[in-house]
């Protein structure tokens, strides 16, 4: 095996953040072009829907909304 990766030249990683960090990261919110939504508010729906799952893409978007001091009010969901 160590001799077949002596031959390598190339290693292509997913940039998601998993690799430095070991788990993902959200970068950028980028609301589609014409589209009444900030970026704020695009973030804070898909916290508030993400918010009581435990995916580790699911986990980045919450950290991202809480990271930016965006709150999404739902009190009034029956969730978690």
């Amino acid at each position: 095996m160590l001799e077949a990766a002596s031959q390598v030249d190339t290693v292509v990683f997913d940039k998601t953040g998993t690799l430095t960090r070991g788990r993902p990261s959200l970068q950028q919110v980028l609301p589609t072009p014409g589209s009444s939504l900030s970026a704020a508010q695009l973030l804070a729906y898909a916290a508030a829907v993400e918010r009581c799952t435990s995916h580790p893409v699911a986990q980045a978007i919450v950290q991202a909304a809480d990271n930016s001091g965006v709150h999404p009010d739902v009190s009034a969901w029956d969730h978690c």
